[in-house]
């Protein structure tokens, strides 16, 4: 078997959301989404970084990611399609993004055609028994990604796995087998399984990924540090925290583990992240009910305050249901819920000493679904909510009873958690405002984003590290020599040129063979930045924009009319600054969300005659 290290064996929440039963999606994604995704993607495939966190907590991502590239062995000259496939497993869901790649030119990054995208419940952990049935479930997943990829592209395309909270919470031996048996689906399957394939994400890692995410696209990152903002993610199985102190106070008490220093945009970022593993949402239940460890469960009842007290059902988390009630003759209510939730979270969550203060956070995941659920935000928008909202949600919910808790009974226990864990775990005050989010800019917050961002700057290191030899396909490595020596001919027509060695032989000369090592990791590094920076700089352009699209997908009701302007200025500028397949795939998102809109149509008819 080739499993990379399980990392924390026993893991952490993941730190997004429950993913839709079967959903699926083949629409082209927005020219942010298509950067960013490429970016993702192809940092995983571009070469393993063995590279660590400086300081305090190191953490090495070549264990987590590995090395995923493929050997490629069309002609230089070809227009090559490619694909990636990426599971992402967590606690309550797996999901598989199949990419598809085109390569136009040669010293360029390819560019994102299209994502498929599916998911499935429950999560591996519930298998964690019979783990071939979670072979079962990767399996499924993996035909869609045979229906995407040709089946001459197979060989050539990469299968990665990830898991976070769901296998994390397992005992050791069980994540192995599960871990094991997706490892033996892979290895069967036809697709290209790189070293380091299938593996557990640290949850440390989790918490700071997410935070560069925000950060990156709140445009944080290159700006004053003392200026980003800190992050808040709440999973089914741990909950994680991140930020950048502004108190030495907050670093010098913080246990040595809490800080993390790494680099990046030429900045050095001590952050104070931890992930509380058994503090997510789902875990926190069963903490609450006393069911934790608990053995002959078909035999017990698990009774709570913050149930309704006429409940009576099961609750089913990490492959375990458990039958839950409500309790009739004793005291219900939002403060006898409270003081259940409150021993979930007392002596375990730290406080740091500056939360206290006014802080900005950004939270997601069971946050964000939460507040939707209570009908503190909009689902489309998101929106800002103060902890004393929350509280104040839960006392209506707790002491009220309505259809809310008739169709999620544990709307009470869930809102009080979030109050607890706030306000009594990490100390925010009721009047702490935090931005509650499922994207920023179209882009889902979560580790992917980061991970990818980290890897591009770690690029220049794996460069300067290795010979170019090691990271360059032959061929490329030939024409590069061959680029750089003609690039340093005298001038002249009849100018001698220095003879090269055949293919990648080194040069006989120590020095020139130093000179031209060096030389070539220059222009690597020199060409792989233009392409960063300008992807970059098209994106900044389009912030804007794409931050006024509430409603990306169809539907009946009709747009806002800012939504509708936004639209009418974006495509406007597409057609005045963006190249022909910029113009196209907007054209087809506006169609989607806009569909009712007879303009749109016309407009897209008069841009596009052959397209529309």
């Amino acid at each position: 078997m080739r499993l990379a290290a399980a990392g924390e064996a026993a893991g952490s929440g993941w730190s997004s959301a429950d993913s839709a039963d079967l959903t699926l999606s083949g629409l082209r994604m927005s020219a942010l989404l298509r950067v960013w995704h490429l970016l993702a993607v192809w940092t995983l495939l571009a070469a393993s970084s063995s590279s660590q966190w400086n300081g305090l907590n190191a953490v090495d991502f070549s264990e987590r990611f590995g090395n995923a590239l493929p050997s490629l062995s069309r002609p230089a000259n070809a227009s090559q399609i490619f694909y990636s496939i990426m599971f992402d497993a967590g606690s309550t869901g797996t999901r598989i993004h199949v990419y598809t790649f085109i390569q136009k030119e040669p010293d360029g990054l390819p560019v994102l055609d299209n994502e498929m995208f599916h998911s499935m419940k429950p999560g591996l952990s519930a298998f964690a028994d019979i783990p071939e049935i979670a072979g079962h479930t990767v399996r499924q997943l993996l035909r869609v990604a045979k229906k995407t990829v040709p089946p001459v592209e197979w060989k050539r395309t990469p299968v990665l796995f990830r898991a976070t909270a769901g296998l994390r919470l397992l005992p050791p031996e069980k994540a192995h087998a599960l871990l094991e048996e997706v490892q033996d689906v892979f290895d069967e399957s036809p697709f290209y399984v790189p070293v380091d394939s299938v593996s557990i994400m640290n949850g440390t890692n989790e918490g700071i990924l997410a935070w560069v995410t925000v950060n990156f696209l709140t445009g944080r990152l290159h700006r004053n540090a003392q200026k980003t903002v800190g992050i808040l993610d709440l999973g089914g199985g741990s909950t994680q925290i991140t930020f950048l102190p502004k108190s030495r106070k907050t670093v010098e008490s913080a246990p040595a583990d809490y800080m993390v220093r790494f680099d990046m945009f030429s900045s050095t970022y001590e952050l104070y992240t931890h992930s509380y593993l058994g503090n997510g949402i789902k875990a926190a239940r069963l903490s609450a009910l006393g069911a934790l460890g608990s053995e002959g469960l078909e035999k017990k009842v698990f009774q709570s305050s913050c149930l309704p007290k006429k409940y009576a059902g099961e609750f089913s988390f990490g492959g375990f249901s458990y039958h839950v009630s409500g309790v009739s003759d004793g005291v219900t209510g939002f403060r006898a819920c409270s003081q259940e939730l409150l021993t979930v979270v007392k002596g375990i969550i730290k406080q740091p000493l500056e939360l206290k203060d006014s802080s900005t956070f950004y939270a997601f995941s069971y946050y964000f679904d939460h507040a939707v659920e209570a009908g503190l935000i909009d689902e489309s928008r998101g929106g800002a909510v103060k902890i004393r909202d929350f509280r104040k949600r839960a006392k209506e919910v707790c002491n009220r009873p309505s259809e809310r808790t008739q169709l999620n009974p544990f709307l009470c226990m869930d809102l009080t958690y979030i109050v607890c864990l706030l306000k009594d775990g990490f100390g925010f005050k009721e009047s702490t405002v935090l931005q509650l989010t499922k994207k920023v800019r179209n882009v889902e917050t979560s580790w992917a984003l980061g991970a990818a961002i980290y890897h591009f700057q770690k690029f220049k290191e794996h460069v300067q590290s290795n010979n170019p030899k090691h990271f360059l396909s032959e061929e490329e490595f030939v024409q590069l020599r061959v680029e750089l020596a003609n690039a340093n001919k005298p001038s002249g027509d009849d100018a001698p040129g220095e003879e090269l060695p055949p293919g990648t032989e080194d040069l006989p000369d120590p020095a020139k063979r130093v000179t031209e090592i060096e030389n070539m990791r220059h222009k690597v590094i020199e060409t792989r930045q233009e392409v960063f920076n300008h992807n970059e700089h098209e994106v900044s352009k389009r912030w804007a924009f794409e931050e006024g699209i509430k409603r990306p997908y169809f539907h009946v009701k009709a747009l806002e009319k800012t939504q509708l302007n936004n639209w009418r200025e974006y495509l406007d500028f597409e057609l005045e600054n963006g190249t022909p397949e910029r113009v196209v795939v907007l054209f087809e998102r506006c169609l989607i969300a806009c569909a009712l809109y007879e303009e749109f149509w016309i407009k897209g008819m008069a841009c596009l005659p052959h397209k529309i």
